[in-house]
């Protein structure tokens, strides 16, 4: 992959690496476009609103899991989950992926407890 500035960042594609943790996932297709449909402004702004609408949803997902488990904290927006795949990674000192974080990155307060997702994969962790 190339990196550049986040205007002018231009993504080369190499491969596709789906991380599940007990779940299943079914890939019917996948396309992608040699050039791309519009300019490099138009590319950057829809950048930002699939980021945010993207935010949303999984905020929403780990609530509605801190819910239904009864789990003593409160998921939002911040920082951290603010950043991006890749300033993540560099965080944590990782070069292949992201460690399960359990939704930390959307933590606004409240008790978090890290688990050990190998022996109780369904109650506790979001």
């Amino acid at each position: 992959m190339k990196v550049g500035s986040p205007s002018t960042a231009r993504v080369v594609p190499v491969a596709l690496r789906v991380e599940l943790v007990n779940a299943t996932a079914t890939v019917h297709s996948l396309s992608f476009l040699r050039s791309p449909p519009c300019g490099e402004d138009e590319i950057a702004a829809r950048r930002v609103e699939i980021k945010s609408a993207q935010t949303s949803q999984k905020i929403a997902l780990v609530k509605r899991q801190i819910e239904r488990k009864g789990m003593d904290w409160r998921a939002g927006e911040t920082s951290l989950s603010a950043k991006s795949y890749q300033d993540r990674k560099c965080m944590f000192k990782r070069t292949d992926m992201l460690p399960n974080i359990q939704g930390l990155e959307f933590y606004k307060g409240g008790v978090f407890e890290l688990y050990n997702i190998e022996e109780d994969p369904g109650e506790k962790s979001p």
